[in-house]
């Protein structure tokens, strides 16, 4: 589903990377975030876990539950270095948003200066909003599969006590 969002936007934003980050299990702050969804000449970076540090534009995105656009990347101060990638020209994410929670975040990056506007930062808003969706509806999904296998197992050990109860008795 991810995968397709990220195919979805392309049709509306032009970029050379887009990706999906999310928090690994248990990481609510933002600080660890896996690539998990991307599109863009570096596919092995897919399930990379990356370590966030404060003062980076990501965690800006994070913490403010707020779009960011860099347009120009030279001169944003404390850009992160990243030797998995080349450094993009212009930039700008949004928060994957569920009732005020960040679920995740989703990036843009094209390797020309001033790429995108903020009509772009809106258009890639409203996807996130779209993908968050999507994110929460999968933690749902695999929440009540977990709760429904549980029960079966349940179910079939008092099957079982039952009948060695009926066979003792």
């Amino acid at each position: 589903v991810l995968d397709l969002i990220l195919e979805q936007l392309r049709r509306v934003i032009d970029y050379d990377t887009a990706s999906i980050l999310l928090p690994p299990g248990g990481v609510t702050d933002g600080s660890r975030l896996v690539v998990c969804a991307l599109q863009g000449p570096d596919p092995q970076r897919r399930g990379l876990d990356i370590s966030v540090p404060v003062d980076s534009p990501i965690m800006q995105v994070f913490q403010s539950r707020q779009p960011l656009l860099v347009a120009a990347v030279d001169a944003a101060p404390l850009w992160p270095g990243d030797a998995h990638a080349p450094r993009p020209l212009s930039w700008m994410a949004a928060p994957l948003l569920v009732q005020e929670r960040v679920v995740g975040i989703l990036t843009v990056e094209k390797h020309a200066p001033g790429a995108y506007s903020e009509r772009d930062v809106s258009t890639v808003f409203a996807l996130a909003s779209h993908a968050a969706i999507a994110v929460e509806n999968a933690r749902l999904h695999a929440q009540s599969q977990a709760s429904l296998h549980a029960l079966q197992e349940r179910s079939r050990r008092q099957t079982s006590l039952s009948h060695i109860n009926a066979i003792v008795t």
